[in-house]
């Protein structure tokens, strides 16, 4: 029977401890409360009357000074708490909405809108962070992704160009605008040249291997930097090899700028015997994703960019230690 009595007694003397000590914390905040405002009140005091009077000695100033420092750290003491109660708020706000929109957007759903799957079965619904609107892909097929790539005039050079100076060491290349086609909107190309004193199995062991945010943004809008922050995201949505990639990138802002772009890598040798590595990047589309943005609708708060592309080559000579770079595209 004791055996029995002992877990019971000492549970009810835990409860009873807890119970006292919460009631404690309670009396301390309570009388922490009433000596803030007796603080706040006697530091109000002080400070009508040492604004009617003059300070006449250095006792008078440092009292005076005693008097605004307790001030200042009651204000900064309830600031403090301000904001941490604030940023408390908006964690737990910012968590319970990520995990509501997760509830309501699965990630791995393999459901399609009905208008979306009655036309293209094998487009996906595609997540971006920091709740981005969402999207709908279908992969490119290999056809179309080497016919986007080989019709891409950003990796040539330009025709028609002028060399106007230089910046941070590049040699800049500017040709006029021209339109992308008949009627088509006007694009501005430049080509930028520089020699960098490195070969080109050490550029192949560094170029290929950086993250993707550090690959170039093929679009940046007129407020970039100013009234429209952020970082930009890319995700890989496609592979074709090890340096060949279908990618979305998206630029936050008011109006979020989203665009698809074909990136490869290719290593060869020209006709001279050299070898040459070739970058390219372009913004591409497909029949069926226009069809996925007509039937998904237009927002206000997206806006797809369909043009724009960015391409650049390394050549190594063989009779110096180094090799020359240049990069051509276009400011859509």
């Amino acid at each position: 029977m004791r055996e029995k009595w002992r877990p019971e007694h000492q549970r009810r003397r835990m409860v009873n401890w807890r119970l006292v000590k919460k009631a404690t914390r309670i009396e301390m905040l309570q009388e922490r409360r009433v000596l803030e405002q007796e603080l706040q009140h006697h530091v109000m005091e002080v400070r009508v009357k040492l604004d009617g009077m003059h300070v006449g000695s250095k006792g008078d100033a440092y009292h005076q000074s005693l008097v605004e420092c307790a001030a200042l750290t009651s204000e900064n003491t309830a600031l403090r708490e301000a904001l941490e109660r604030q940023t408390s708020i908006k964690a737990r706000l910012q968590r319970e909405t990520d995990e509501f929109l997760e509830q309501l957007r699965p990630v791995d759903s393999p459901l399609l809108p009905p208008t979306l799957s009655s036309h293209n079965k094998a487009a996906r619904c595609v997540q971006l962070p920091k709740n981005e609107s969402s999207f709908y892909f279908t992969p490119f097929t290999k056809v179309e992704y080497d016919a986007i790539l080989s019709r891409n005039e950003f990796a040539d050079s330009p025709p028609c160009t002028a060399t106007i100076g230089k910046i941070l060491g590049w040699t800049v290349h500017y040709s006029p605008l021209t339109p992308t086609a008949p009627g088509g909107s006007l694009t501005a190309r430049a080509r930028f040249t520089r020699r960098l004193r490195c070969s080109l199995n050490e550029s192949w062991g560094i170029l290929p291997r950086l993250g993707k945010k550090l690959w170039p943004v093929l679009v940046t809008p007129r407020s970039w930097g100013l009234t429209q922050t952020g970082d930009t995201f890319c995700q890989v949505l496609q592979d074709f090899s090890q340096n060949g990639h279908v990618m979305v990138c998206n630029l936050p802002g008011e109006v979020s700028l989203r665009y698809l772009v074909l990136a490869r890598h290719r290593r060869q040798t020209r006709s001279d015997g050299k070898r040459e590595d070739t970058y390219t990047m372009t913004i591409g589309d497909s029949q069926a994703n226009t069809r996925n943005r007509d039937v998904e609708g237009s927002s206000d708060d997206i806006q797809w960019v369909l043009e724009g592309g960015i391409g650049s080559r390394s050549l190594r000579w063989t009779n110096q230690p180094s090799m020359s770079s240049s990069t051509s595209g276009l400011d859509a």
